[in-house]
């Protein structure tokens, strides 16, 4: 087997995104792009293969080519971080636990009144010890001329209540979001206390009683198994209505147990009230780039799987398109586009993994017999090798 060297990593990664964006414009109507992420405190003390500098470069980018609405990064510990023009981040601490609330400021406004806003620690300070697991709950207000779908006899959540409606469904002018760090469970596949999940519920429902918003998205590592579902994770933090829409439960969690805990560990997740269906994509699967792989002696970091959500106003196996999304055709075609680029990206990382004799020396055609003979020559050189 071929060894993965840098050169090949960051094809595969330009692969991953490539692909992402061609599954993405495949739904042409209006969504809400969100993004969890928590490569893990590791990643920014131990700092092994410049991984600080890797997702900070990393986040930065999908931010940009994933067209982000809100983004939720947690423990990215370098206080010279900064999201790029377009973006502003939004920041808890809890002792050394950070959350970074990201949004999409050409977008959505924060809402800047005192009761649209709150921020804590979801552990408190007990017996001299430091408060942790942060998040931040922040009202935004969409800028602009509102989004808006046709639909025919989809199913829609507003907050409160579920309809099926045929003609014209808008995006929400305003939203909730909480981007949060949760608390580990007592045991491996347990649920929270309720008192913790209050910590959260207070103030979202105090916030969604003054400001009569009550569309709300979590983005958080939740630290829960699969086992308890999103639904239940809504319900406990006070997610209003029970049409509940979330990524798929993907094993996020982690390199140091290298994604095969049982039960999964699904922790990374975005769970909304309103929309009909959520897109879920990773966007680093195994393996994991080499400076994501923290070690230090017999210590291995717990780096996690970036996950993005898609909110959508319309199941994803609809079809055709109601009248009114005269997009489609377009989406279509830069679809297609992006999925021959990423097909032709992977030629070339394959290309780039064979060994020198067998991409030829100056692009003319050998001799059968002489092709043979350079092949058992590989073999024999590969044997004798080290790895």
């Amino acid at each position: 087997a071929f060894a993965v060297m840098p050169r090949q990593q960051h094809l595969l990664q330009t692969l991953a995104l490539w692909l992402a964006l061609a599954v993405q414009a495949i739904w042409a109507g209006p969504k809400i792009n969100v993004l969890q992420w928590n490569p893990h405190w590791q990643c920014f003390v131990w700092d092994e293969q410049d991984c600080k500098g890797e997702a900070e470069r990393q986040a930065n980018e999908w931010l940009a080519a994933l067209d982000l609405d809100f983004a939720n990064l947690i423990e990215f510990a370098d206080p010279n971080f900064t999201v790029p023009s377009g973006w502003t981040a939004l920041t808890a601490h809890c002792d050394h636990d950070l959350v970074s609330l990201v949004y999409n400021d050409r977008r959505w406004r924060a809402d800047p009144s005192p009761a649209a806003r709150a921020d804590g620690c979801l552990v408190a300070s007990f017996n001299g010890s430091a408060p942790d697991r942060p998040f931040v709950v922040q009202r935004f207000e969409r800028l602009g001329s509102n989004e808006s779908t046709a639909v025919s006899n989809a199913t829609v959540a507003n907050g409160t209540n579920v309809t099926n409606v045929t003609g014209v469904v808008n995006v929400p002018s305003s939203v909730i979001v909480i981007g949060a760090h949760f608390p580990h469970p007592v045991t491996v596949a347990g649920d929270l206390p309720d008192e913790q999940f209050a910590i959260l519920r207070v103030p979202l429902q105090a916030m969604m009683n003054s400001t009569g918003t009550r569309d709300v998205i979590l983005i958080a590592d939740t630290n829960l198994a699969a086992n308890i579902p999103s639904t239940s994770i809504a319900t406990s933090i006070g997610m209003p209505g029970t049409d509940i829409v979330s990524t798929s439960l993907e094993r996020t969690c982690c390199f140091d147990v290298d994604f095969r805990f049982t039960p999964e560990f699904t922790f990374d997740r975005v769970i909304a009230n309103f929309g009909v269906d959520m897109m879920t994509k990773v966007l680093i699967e195994e393996p994991i780039p080499a400076w994501a792989q923290q070690v230090k002696g017999s210590s291995k970091g717990a780096f996690h799987k970036p996950v993005q959500g898609a909110i959508l106003w319309e199941h994803v196996h609809v079809s055709p398109r109601a009248p009114g999304s005269h997009h489609q055709g377009l989406m279509i075609t830069l679809a297609v586009a992006l999925s021959l680029g990423a097909i032709g990206l992977a030629l070339l990382l394959l290309w780039g993994f064979a060994p020198p004799r067998l991409r030829g020396r100056s692009g003319s055609f050998r001799k059968k017999d002489q092709v043979l003979e350079d092949s058992d020559s590989d073999d024999d050189d590969d044997d004798s090798g080290s790895e």
